[in-house]
């Protein structure tokens, strides 16, 4: 049963608006998703946003077979629900599983920056109460990708909610639906224009980081911002992010850059750098954003991190080993 070109195109739009920011989505991060009648279309898994094309980069399942399948074993496969996908092989989401339970018509999940440094500071609901957008605004403590982060939306009672609903995810980034992409577009953009604001006011250096990831290229990158002069150290010790253990599990982030001219730690800091050559074009993103949230913060400001623990048992997942193999 293949999805209508309607469903798919609005899909595409989605995907094409928000997949070629790096201050949104970095590597095979992220995913959208659209439900039509009992059926839902959503991206495949390894895709890359902006690489998913009008009909290549999607799965198609029945909605309440793929629920059946999940409750009877959270971590088996649920190949037995698909019904379409634009190129065989292809598999869904780690994350379909809450697309599947929430009740939006149209969901994006992004890594965008605001929503991830906003997320890791110890006064994150009293920041997110400041924020308006017309619709619900929620936050929810970090969960392991997968299941156990549906367990932890349903446990939020987010199947209760009506209209449009912009959901802080700890650790991880931002969850969004509403009843068209236009919608989901219009939330993400405010909510991170509000919040980089509210955590950055000053407008010269948001610009500056907006350049900076824009400017990201194979190997060298400029950064006209300050950052706390341990930034890099605390990366390198401490993980942030799920996407940080998959992609850089490996990878000293200190010595992953080289820095060329001045130390990195004079301000202002107007120096160039470059990347070690080894580190694919998905660790060089997920590194990229790392950094940039350090325009944002401090490292005394960064109260909630993954433990060692956590993230050993997300790099261990088939779902995310399988991610990483087919990542450019």
């Amino acid at each position: 049963m293949n999805p209508d070109l309607d469903t798919l195109h609005e899909l595409f739009e989605l995907a094409n608006n928000i997949g070629g920011d790096l201050s949104l989505v970095q590597a095979s991060g992220g995913n959208v998703s659209i439900k039509a009648d009992d059926t839902l279309v959503v991206k495949a898994s390894g895709y890359r946003l902006e690489d998913c094309g009008r009909i290549e980069g999607y799965v198609a399942l029945r909605i309440e077979q793929g629920r059946t399948l999940l409750a009877k074993e959270p971590a088996a496969p649920i190949d037995e629900a698909i019904v379409w996908c634009g190129r065989e092989g292809s598999r869904p989401s780690i994350e379909t599983s809450f697309h599947l339970h929430v009740p939006g018509r149209v969901v994006a999940h992004v890594h965008s920056i605001g929503s991830i440094a906003v997320g890791l500071r110890r006064d994150c609901a009293e920041l997110l109460s400041s924020i308006s957008l017309g619709a619900d605004v929620l936050l929810v403590k970090y969960a392991q990708p997968g299941t156990d982060l549906t367990a932890g939306l349903l446990e939020a009672g987010v199947r209760s909610l009506t209209g449009s609903t912009v959901i802080v995810l700890r650790n991880h980034g931002l969850l969004v639906w509403a009843e068209s992409a236009s919608e989901c577009v219009r939330l993400i953009s405010e909510f991170e224009s509000k919040v980089r604001t509210l955590m950055q006011p000053d407008r010269a250096i948001r610009d500056a980081i907006e350049k900076f990831l824009q400017g990201v290229t194979k190997n060298r990158f400029k950064m006209d911002f300050i950052l706390d002069p341990l930034w890099l150290d605390f990366l390198s010790s401490h993980i942030l992010v799920p996407d940080q253990a998959v992609f850089l599990e490996s990878v000293n982030i200190s010595q992953s850059i080289n820095e060329i001219g001045e130390e990195r730690s004079i301000n202002p800091v107007t120096n160039t750098y470059n990347f070690v050559p080894s580190l694919t074009n998905s660790q060089r993103e997920v590194l990229a954003m790392l950094i940039a949230l350090g325009g944002f913060l401090r490292t005394v400001d960064c109260t909630q991190t993954i433990d060692v623990g956590q993230a050993l048992r997300l790099t261990k997942l088939e779902s995310e080993q399988y991610r990483k193999s087919i990542a450019k």
